[in-house]
């Protein structure tokens, strides 16, 4: 299993719609983070404007914020017992 992997148990559908939350904030964190690294080396080449780095960081910020925001969902599952880390609850 992956590390940081999100199981879900049994037949739960709020847990299952919540892993797959996590799993694609964390895409668009990475996606951001990659597109505001790109960016900064644009304008350091001159070739992007100061501006265009400015919206790749609050797109960074923003993509941070939702993986935490589903970060604190899915401690709430796992605090709960829907969900679990690294295996399956018995």
């Amino acid at each position: 299993q992956e590390k940081g992997m999100i199981i879900v148990n049994g037949d739960d559908t709020w847990g299952r719609k919540l892993a797959l939350k996590f799993e694609n904030t964390e895409r668009v964190l990475t996606f951001a983070v990659d597109a505001h690294e790109r960016a900064a080396r644009l304008l350091a080449a001159k070739a992007v404007s100061q501006q265009d780095v400015q919206r790749a960081e609050v797109e960074r910020v923003s993509a941070t914020e939702a993986v935490a925001v589903a970060q604190a969902e899915v401690q709430r599952g796992i605090v709960a017992g829907q969900i679990t880390r690294g295996g399956l609850q018995h």
